[in-house]
């Protein structure tokens, strides 16, 4: 993406409309990994030529798009991390992460180019053949210790067991998340994580 001078990974999915005249508008940047990169694929989007607007019983219609964009400083290299997490700006349509725990202190998480856990739950999820709905969520907790780390998982609702089945195996490997002052914190934090999949 000519003039773009950012991180070497990075990726945003993006909705825009191509109305009866062939033209891309109501741009709408829904999910990133840095902000100048998605202000550099609006830019990009403004200048696109006139597209072939749909049809639908022989009259043109609006159509509306939704789709991933990747940029790679270093076209022949591949990172599988980028391309699961491309798949899941696709898929998920809610990732909310709440915290129960009454505290001023907080962890914060940050993996690589992923900069928070809801990107990086989308990163790490691939649809497996043992769920059994298209369109499935599950709410569950969970505690952060005193040396950053996720435990007692526990789920609190869900309508597909091989679909919470994967979120568990996803959690189960979290990264150490990072706490400012480890010498303040008396007890883990906890937080209800809720997630909704459409396919």
């Amino acid at each position: 993406m000519d003039g773009y001078t950012g991180n070497e990974y990075v990726a945003a999915r993006v909705n825009f409309v191509i109305n009866t005249k062939g033209e891309l508008t109501d741009i709408q940047i829904k999910e990133y990994t840095e902000v100048k990169f998605a202000n550099t694929v609006v830019k990009v989007l403004e200048l696109s030529p006139l597209w072939e607007p749909g049809y639908e019983h022989g009259k043109a219609v609006n159509v509306s798009m939704s789709i991933p964009v990747m940029f790679n400083h270093y076209a022949g290299r591949k990172d599988p991390k980028m391309y699961r997490f491309l798949s899941g700006l696709n898929k998920f349509s809610q990732v909310d992460l709440k915290l129960l725990t009454q505290t001023q202190k907080q962890p914060s998480f940050k993996h690589k180019h992923v900069d928070s856990f809801e990107k990086w739950i989308s990163a790490e999820y691939s649809f497996a053949s043992d769920t059994v709905y298209r369109v499935c969520f599950a709410i569950c907790e969970f505690e952060i210790d005193k040396k950053g780390r996720l435990q007692n998982i526990e789920f609190i609702e869900d309508n597909d067991p091989g679909f919470s089945k994967i979120i568990r195996k996803i959690l189960s490997k979290c990264p150490k998340w990072k706490w400012d002052d480890k010498n303040d914190i008396e007890s883990p934090v906890r937080y209800r994580l809720e997630i909704k999949y459409i396919d």
